[in-house]
């Protein structure tokens, strides 16, 4: 199985890479500071995606991912819990 499907989210937030991110948080630092709290508020890793149009959480369970997403968007952020579809 996969880290995925595993459920080992430890494993896979610490593979998540983007190389774009440290740059973008020089120059903008409220990404790093969105990404700090998405891991203060419970998400098990989070990472910018692409260029930085979007910084998302891996969250252990849908409830704790709706928590979190609430208190994001009481932050100012536009936030939503989505999960992963499986690949057939």
């Amino acid at each position: 199985h996969s880290p995925l499907e595993s459920g080992y989210l430890g494993r896979i937030s610490s593979a998540m890479v983007n190389d774009l991110q440290a740059p973008a948080v020089e120059l903008h630092p409220e990404i790093g500071g969105a990404l700090e709290l998405r891991r203060k508020s419970g998400a098990v890793g989070a990472a910018m995606s692409g260029s930085g149009s979007t910084a998302f959480g891996l969250v252990p369970d849908e409830a704790r991912g709706r928590e979190i997403a609430a208190f994001l968007n009481l932050q100012g952020f536009a936030a939503w819990y989505v999960h992963t579809c499986p690949v057939m």
